[in-house]
């Protein structure tokens, strides 16, 4: 009789586990309800939007590119990959890359540091196949750009170093344009930007794999172009964040501005954006070959967003 007192509580503890458990996922399903969309196809592959769409402001600041003499630097070093004991820690490779970029007019207002890691070389044994000795060659060192607390993504809005001996720069590629405020324009909602996906009016690379991006995030913020493209504005997007089937992370962009008018080129040929896989910040225009340390995942740059 006890055993069979106890079955009856234990199904009546299940019954309310598994009413408890339905009034969650009606109250999830109540909060999220219109917020998620089956995959869909597109031109740069399949896309699930598994995220509760944002607020959308009605208007958003447009900045005008007012050319200046630091937008854009570079420079490459005679021996990119060589031997370089001293390099800065990666600890003090923030501080000396200020420094370095005194010269080419410092660290500009709103970057954001997303990635410091020392880079070596490595000698294996192919018999053991153990590493034998990591030689250091440079410091990597990146910020992306923020403005209005709004990440800037594309080829441009970033800065990228390595450092060598004592913080001289051995490699650098800077493309961070001047702007100014030119009022605010009407922009389109989030819900909107998805009805543009569906209908592939969006933007980006493709990923190497033919794989599906799975959005878990949603934002806006601001395009910028690479360093030999001519730009009259940085233009609003709405940004779809997350990840693919293969598991790296990845970006899709839809222009934002609510107007017929285009004044920015938008295309979705992937042979005209640097593509760089789940490691390296989506909008690092190196020109350098990677190494397989520079495509690992970084902070992600999705430290930051999305």
């Amino acid at each position: 009789m006890v055993t069979s007192n106890h079955k009856y509580l234990l199904g009546m503890a299940n019954l309310l586990v598994i009413a408890g458990l339905g009034f969650f996922f009606l109250e999830t399903g109540s909060q999220n309800e219109g917020t998620y969309y089956p995959p869909f196809n597109t031109p740069l592959g399949m896309v699930s939007i598994n995220a509760e769409l944002p607020d959308s402001p009605s208007n958003i600041t447009l900045y005008r590119v007012v050319p200046s003499e630091h937008d854009m630097a570079s420079f490459v070093a005679n021996h990119l990959v060589d031997e370089r004991p001293d390099v800065p820690s990666e600890a003090e490779a923030p501080l000396a890359a200020e420094k370095a970029l005194i010269p080419y007019g410092g660290l500009p207002h709103g970057a954001k540091l997303v990635y410091v890691k020392t880079e070596y070389m490595e000698e294996f044994d192919t018999q053991t196949k153990q590493v034998t000795e990591r030689i250091s060659i440079s410091t990597n060192v990146q910020y992306t750009r923020y403005i209005d607390n709004r990440p800037v993504v594309g080829d441009g809005g970033s800065i990228y170093l390595d450092l060598g001996n004592f913080g001289e720069i051995v490699y650098l590629n800077k493309v961070w344009r001047n702007v100014t405020p030119a009022g605010t324009i009407p922009i389109i909602s989030a819900s909107e930007a998805v009805d543009k996906m569906k209908r592939g009016d969006l933007f980006g690379h493709q990923p190497r794999c033919n794989c599906q991006l799975n959005v878990n995030k949603i934002g806006l913020g601001y395009y910028e172009k690479g360093k030999d493209e001519v730009q009259e504005y940085l233009e609003p997007v709405w940004i779809f964040s997350g990840m693919l089937s293969s598991g790296d992370t990845w970006r899709y962009y839809v222009y934002a501005r609510k107007s017929s008018a285009t004044p920015m080129a938008i295309v979705s040929d992937a042979s005209q954006f640097a593509v760089w896989t789940s490691g390296a910040p989506e909008n690092n225009p190196s020109n350098k070959n990677p190494t397989n340390s520079e495509l690992m995942n970084t902070t992600e740059n999705t430290g930051n967003f999305p």
